[in-house]
């Protein structure tokens, strides 16, 4: 392959990360639930007022300056050796310099804030601990691995004594693995862990997160919302399964010469860009959704927000609270979830995610 074709791929998939970082960065303020504003609780019409749109207007000014930094810096390495360091360097200062302008906002916030509803409400319907197309959907990811390991096991001679796994931006390899059961199947054992946290992630979705809004449109738009994510995460299982196939295919590979990043970059890129548009339509708990502006029944005196103390939230992105029996809760800013880290389960799911794909790789990583 040719290196500088490679280097303009390389490049090309950094600038696009970039702009999708900076996009989402960019509009997140506005995502998120009415009456949370920069992870803090606030009167539902806060965000539109004169003082709301100035702390607005700041915190993307910064954005944007932070953004053109990292922009310069990607483009500037296209013509100096070091270019993995540069285009790192400026991935690393978009996502640092968008947190700073992130944690500059919150103290104009601050002054604006008030205590949340204390008055929970309560789903008395069923919800029964399922995800999107049950179980069956949920063995697809597990069955395509499985299937490489067989053909891998079939093809087993056909498999070079040593055979690269990693390669620089010169098209060279520079990591190798043997064949052997560790060094031929680690991608696909790799896989199966991550598509397992995932499928665990899911499953608490269902069964450890507690409900927000109950009644009316808002209630109706976060079980939309809910049902999003879960899918999601469903199709996020079978991207990564496919991506972990491809890469143990590999092995079968008699060329020394890099395979094209493309072939794995643009499914991902495509996946990530249609995913943060149905999130950007939907918005944190279905804030964005038509019927979440009917309203509830019976108006809460107080902004509900996520109906937990501002106290507990470290930086408005981590949730401290030992009396909460809460696992899983809406993250403030974003869309998504986040763990309760005053939970014991919440390390053990952590420990979980983190230890086993590491384990493996070491493992495997003694027969590179």
């Amino acid at each position: 392959m040719n290196p500088h074709a490679t280097l303009i791929e390389t490049q090309s998939i950094f600038l696009v990360i970039l702009g999708l970082n900076g996009v989402l960065m960019y509009l997140l303020p506005r995502l998120t639930r009415p009456d949370l504003y920069f992870a803090i609780t606030v009167p539902a019409d806060f965000r539109d007022s004169v003082e709301g749109a100035d702390i607005l207007r700041r915190y993307r000014l910064e954005v944007l300056i932070h953004s053109l930094i990292a922009l310069a810096l990607v483009l500037l390495s296209l013509g100096v050796r070091f270019t993995e360091v540069l285009s790192v360097a400026g991935l690393f200062w978009q996502v640092i310099g968008c947190f700073v302008a992130y944690l500059r906002a919150r103290p104009r916030v601050k002054p604006h804030a008030v205590a949340p509803a204390t008055l929970r409400e309560a789903d008395l319907e069923p919800r029964p601990a399922r995800l999107p197309g049950g179980w069956a959907l949920q063995v697809g990811p597990f069955a395509i691995l499985a299937a490489v390991a067989v053909w891998l096991q079939l093809h087993w001679a056909q498999i070079p004594d040593r055979f690269p796994v990693h390669w620089g931006l010169d098209g060279k390899p520079n990591g190798w693995a043997t064949r052997s059961i560790a060094g031929v199947y680690n991608p696909l054992l790799v896989g199966a862990a991550v598509c397992a946290g995932v499928g665990l992630l899911a499953y608490g979705i269902t069964s450890w997160a507690r409900r927000i809004q109950v009644r009316g449109g808002p209630g109706r738009s976060e079980k939309r919302f809910r049902r999003t994510m879960l899918s999601l995460l469903v199709a996020t299982q079978y991207l990564m399964a496919l991506l972990f196939a491809w890469v143990g295919f590999l092995a079968l590979r008699t060329q020394e010469q890099m395979p094209s990043p493309v072939a794995v970059i643009v499914p991902v890129l495509v996946f990530t860009v249609l995913m943060v548009v149905v999130l950007i339509r939907t918005g944190q708990g279905g804030s964005r959704l038509p019927e979440y502006a009917s309203g509830s029944p019976v108006p809460p005196a107080a902004p509900a927000g996520d109906r937990t103390p501002d106290r507990y939230w470290i930086a408005g992105i981590f949730y401290v609270n030992r009396n909460d029996p809460a696992i899983i809760v809406e993250k403030r800013f974003g869309i998504g979830y986040t763990l309760n880290f005053g939970q014991p389960v919440s390390w053990i799911v952590i420990g979980l995610l983190v230890l086993v794909p590491l384990a493996i790789a070491l493992i495997a990583r003694s027969h590179h």
